[in-house]
């Protein structure tokens, strides 16, 4: 079966919201939700976080968890492979991502990042 991943418009906002809401996590505000994004329609979607100083952030994953796995490890590639290129076309120099999954861990490995150590994360709303 094909994948077909397309560019993330802001009307496919809701359906980021239901598969947050049937993995039980918090949705991301819609302002917060990156320009850059790709979404496989009906499995899965990730995001581009650009900084101002050369450094970028994969974040905002969320995949159907009514979707077939093997079809959702594929989308989750192709998508984190896009966003990868999508960095280097605008000139990103360090390309972040952080996960407390043991899946994403393996992903992000898979795609070439390298462990620079554990974390605890903090937010703060303003």
């Amino acid at each position: 079966m094909e994948i077909k991943m397309r560019a993330f418009e802001k009307k496919d906002y809701a359906i980021l919201c239901h598969w947050c809401w049937l993995r039980d996590k918090p949705s991301p505000p819609e302002w917060a939700v990156p320009d850059t994004g790709f979404i496989v329609d009906h499995v899965a979607a990730g995001f581009l976080i650009l900084t101002s100083n050369g450094c970028a952030i994969l974040d905002f994953y969320v995949s159907n968890p009514n979707s077939n796995k093997d079809e959702r490890d594929k989308a989750l590639d192709l998508i984190t492979e896009e966003l990868i290129e999508a960095a280097r076309e605008v000139g990103v120099r360090l390309l972040v991502c952080s996960s407390r999954s043991e899946a994403i861990k393996v992903r992000a490995m898979k795609h070439g990042f390298k462990l620079s150590g554990l974390y605890a994360c903090f937010e703060m709303e303003l």
